[in-house]
C-alpha cells in the first residue's frame, strides 16, 4: 500500500459522514491493547484556539524534557500533521505502515459496530503509532467534546478555550448548551495527582 492508497482507504471506507459517538473508537482502542491507557496530557476543546493552545502546550512540554506527542486537527497539507511526536509529523511510510496494522481491527469492528469514520480511524492510527514514542500527548478535539471520539482519552488534563456558536447542528442553539457539550471532556478524578483545567469562556 502507498500512501495516496492509504488516504484513499480512510477517505472510502469513512466516506459515510459524521458518526458521533465514543463507543466505537473506545473498542477499536481496547481490541488493540488500550495503547491509550496511562497516558498522561492534554485534551483541548473550545470553539476557536485550540490549535495555537496545543501547539504552546506541546512546546512548554518539550522544553521541560519530556517526549510529546501533538494530535492537531484539522490538518493544512498533509494527513501526517495530525500524528506528531517533538514537533515532527509522521512518515509517509509509518502512517502506511500504521494503517495496514490496524486493518484487521477495523474490519473486525466494522462488522460489530458498523464502519468506522474517518476522523475516527485517524485518532486510533495516531494512538496506535504515538503510544509507544511518548510520555506526554496533546490532543485537539475535532468537535465538540461529549459524543467526539478524542473523548474516549482520558489524559488527566482538560483545557477548555473559548466557548461561542459553532457546530449547532451538532451541538446546540445556545452558547450554554454548546459549553454543556464541551466541558464534557472534563472527566471525575481517579487519581490522587489528577488536575483539570478549566478556562471559562468570556461569552458565559
Amino acid at each position: 500500500m502507498t500512501y495516496p492508497e492509504a488516504l484513499a482507504y480512510i477517505s472510502r471506507l469513512g466516506r459515510f459522514g459524521m458518526k458521533l459517538g465514543t463507543e466505537r473508537t473506545r473498542a477499536i482502542l481496547d481490541r488493540i491493547g488500550q495503547p491509550d491507557r496511562g497516558l498522561r496530557g492534554a485534551l483541548i476543546a473550545g470553539t476557536n484556539g485550540k490549535g495555537s493552545t496545543g501547539a504552546c502546550l506541546a512546546s512548554i512540554l518539550r522544553a521541560s524534557g519530556h517526549r510529546v506527542g501533538f494530535m492537531p486537527k484539522p490538518h493544512l497539507i498533509s494527513y501526517t500533521e495530525r500524528i506528531q511526536v517533538d514537533g515532527t509529523p509522521i512518515s509517509e511510510s509509518d502512517f502506511v505502515e500504521t494503517l495496514q496494522d490496524l486493518e484487521p481491527t477495523l474490519d473486525a469492528i466494522a462488522g460489530e459496530m458498523g464502519q468506522a469514520t474517518e476522523f475516527e480511524m485517524l485518532t486510533v492510527m495516531a494512538l496506535a503509532y504515538l503510544a509507544p514514542r511518548i510520555d506526554r500527548l496533546v490532543c485537539e478535539v475535532g468537535l465538540g467534546g461529549r459524543l467526539d471520539a478524542t473523548n474516549a482519552l482520558d489524559l488527566g488534563v482538560a483545557v477548555i478555550t473559548n466557548v461561542d456558536l459553532d457546530h449547532q447542528k451538532y451541538l446546540g442553539n445556545t452558547i450554554e448548551q454548546i459549553a454543556h457539550e464541551k466541558a464534557a471532556i472534563i472527566k471525575p478524578p481517579n487519581t490522587k495527582d489528577m488536575v483539570v483545567q478549566f478556562f471559562l469562556p468570556t461569552a458565559l
